[in-house]
């Protein structure tokens, strides 16, 4: 019995690292996770951060040849802030380029949550489990989906990190962007600044919204300072799940 139940958990484990792998991640920063269809096929969702509408400060140009001229639109699928360099498509929208992010204009941030709505479980279980491996004593871990405003709260099952909680939220403005990367709570406290269980995670924090709840905006479109609004109810969830030193992702 015990050599079975290893077996299967092994073909298990191959299953996912074959699917998680066909979708490695692209230049762009893209990833795919697998999803498994009602017929048990692996359907493949891509997953991405958030893409941003911005306007070229400066043409982006590859020797004499000119590939983005001054002025026009492009799509940052990447963005770094700061010095940094963020990556770009320009023309058709198939080639990318990077570029400082110094060179951007930012005019708009384009959630496909509204059109496409969110990721199904499999894809956001396969994708956390390729960017993170259970540590010992974790038993929790949370993905900001900047793309699908969505936290995503895993918690550890048999060293595999499974969907346990999903909370609407609103981010960070075109102004004030969420920063991504890897993160993790440097602390908690149930009122800070009049915000209401705030849990640090990114400088900022997951917290209440703000004032009166603004309900066209939550779940579907970035409205923050670059914080993580929240119900209430949804913050205080979070506030008592995740302990501090949890690590958080910001994708």
């Amino acid at each position: 019995m015990l050599a079975e139940k290893r077996i299967k958990q092994f073909v298990c484990i191959m299953f996912i690292a074959l699917a998680v792998g066909a979708g490695s991640l692209l230049p762009d920063g893209t990833a795919y996770g697998a999803g498994k269809q009602k017929d048990n096929s692996v359907h493949l969702e891509q997953v991405h951060s958030l893409y941003w509408t911005a306007v070229l400060r400066r043409s982006i140009t590859s020797g004499k040849t000119v590939l983005a001229k001054k002025g026009s639109r492009v799509t940052v699928t990447y963005r770094a802030g700061g010095k940094g360099k963020s990556t770009v498509r320009y023309g058709d929208g198939k080639k990318t380029v990077s570029v400082p992010d110094s060179w951007l204009s930012y005019k708009k941030a384009r959630p496909t949550v509204v059109k496409d709505g969110d990721y199904n479980t499999a894809t956001k279980e396969a994708f956390m489990n390729m960017r993170a491996k259970v540590r010992d004593k974790e038993k929790y871990v949370a993905w900001v989906s900047l793309d699908k405003q969505r936290v995503n709260v895993f918690a550890a099952s048999d060293g595999r990190w499974v969907l346990y909680k999903v909370f609407k939220c609103s981010t960070g403005k075109v102004e004030s962007p969420t920063k991504t990367g890897w993160h993790k709570v440097d602390y908690k406290r149930p009122w800070l600044s009049g915000l209401k269980w705030f849990t640090e995670v990114t400088g900022g924090g997951m917290h209440k919204w703000p004032g009166r709840f603004n309900k066209s905006q939550y779940g579907k479109r970035v409205a923050s300072g670059g914080c993580i609004r929240l119900k209430e109810k949804d913050a205080k969830a979070i506030y008592k799940l995740l302990p501090v030193n949890s690590r958080v992702l910001v994708y």
